[in-house]
This record gives structure tokens, C-alpha cells and sequence, in this order.
């Protein structure tokens, strides 16, 4: 997991961004090319507002970046990227990343929650390839699949598919956050 105070995959986030120093950038992902890194996941923030983004271009496979924003403020405007997967969220949220290391490859959920702690939007990483979860999912604009918001009925489905022998240490750190939240 690589964590950058800047977003690294979105192509235009409008303010700070790895896209912004180019050269940088690419010397990244050269990096990520020549050391046949596998399944690096990267999260960031100074946002304010969360997106979930996926790069295909110029990489070994789909990097995907977990952007959440600050507690405290929310922008009110969302500026384009063209890597965004579904919807962005324009309220005060934060991230969270499951990984459930029981089966032959560990399965990882990426996660934003509002500051109730309810998942706000939800992908899920089936194997090292970085494929999406469900079968007929949405697909963005030029064909790429994407997960939609989890609302109403589906969250409660979600959240029932989700039950499993981790569940009881999710809520013991999402509490652990939530009270930190409190303070």
C-alpha cells in the first residue's frame, strides 16, 4: 500500500497531484514496471471529497487509488477526472481498506464511510489482477466496469454478504476510529 498525501492516479484532479509533476510520476511507475511490483494499492487525501480512481495505462496492471477527505471541511465543488470510478463523495468521509488474508490470495475491500462509519462507496479486489467484484457491474464511459454507490437495499445486502469471521475486528477499529472521531 502506498500512502502520498497527494492523489497519484487521478489525470486532473485540479490541485496538488502527482499528474502535476510528471517526470515524477513516471519514474514511479518505471519503478512499479522494472521491480515487477504486484498489487500495489495507493491512498491519499487533501482533498476534501472522496473518489475511488484506476489507472490501465502505462502500468502492469490496474492501479487504483482510495482518495478520502478530511473530516472537517467538504469542497464544494468536484473538479473532472477522468479516472474516477463511479461517483465521487462530496461529504466528510474517510477510508478504510479490509483485507482478508483467510483464502489462497487475500481478497481487499477499499472503502469510504461516512462519519456514522456507513460505507459510502465499496470496491472490492477479487484476486492480484485487480479485477471487479461483481459480474455485470456498471462500466464507466469508455468501458471500464465500475461499483456504484452502496445505498438503500444494496448496502444491506452488501453488508450481510459481508458478515464473516472478520467482521468483528472491522467494527473494533472502526469504533476505535469513530471514538477518535469523538474526541
Amino acid at each position: 500500500i502506498l500512502c502520498s498525501s497527494r492523489q497519484l492516479v487521478p489525470d486532473f484532479p485540479g490541485w496538488e497531484a502527482w499528474v502535476n509533476f510528471t517526470s515524477d510520476q513516471e519514474r514511479l511507475f518505471a519503478a512499479i514496471r522494472r521491480h515487477d511490483t504486484r498489487s500495489l494499492l495507493c491512498i491519499s487525501g487533501d482533498t476534501h471529497y472522496g473518489e475511488l480512481s484506476m489507472r490501465d495505462l502505462n502500468v502492469p496492471y490496474p492501479l487504483w487509488d482510495l482518495t478520502s477527505s478530511g473530516l472537517t471541511e467538504v469542497w464544494p465543488v468536484i473538479p473532472p477526472n477522468g479516472l474516477r470510478v463511479g461517483p465521487a463523495l462530496q461529504e466528510a468521509n474517510f477510508g478504510f481498506i479490509a483485507i482478508d488474508w483467510a483464502g489462497r490470495e487475500p481478497q481487499v475491500e477499499l472503502q469510504l464511510l461516512d462519519v456514522r462509519g456507513q460505507a459510502r462507496l465499496r470496491h472490492r479486489e477479487i484476486d492480484h489482477r485487480c479485477q471487479q467484484q461483481a459480474a455485470g457491474a456498471q462500466r464507466h464511459r469508455d468501458g471500464r466496469p465500475m461499483d456504484a454507490l452502496v445505498e438503500g437495499a444494496q448496502a444491506q445486502q452488501a453488508e450481510r454478504a459481508y458478515q464473516d469471521d472478520g467482521r468483528a475486528q472491522h467494527q473494533q477499529h472502526l469504533d476505535a476510529v469513530l471514538r477518535a472521531l469523538e474526541v
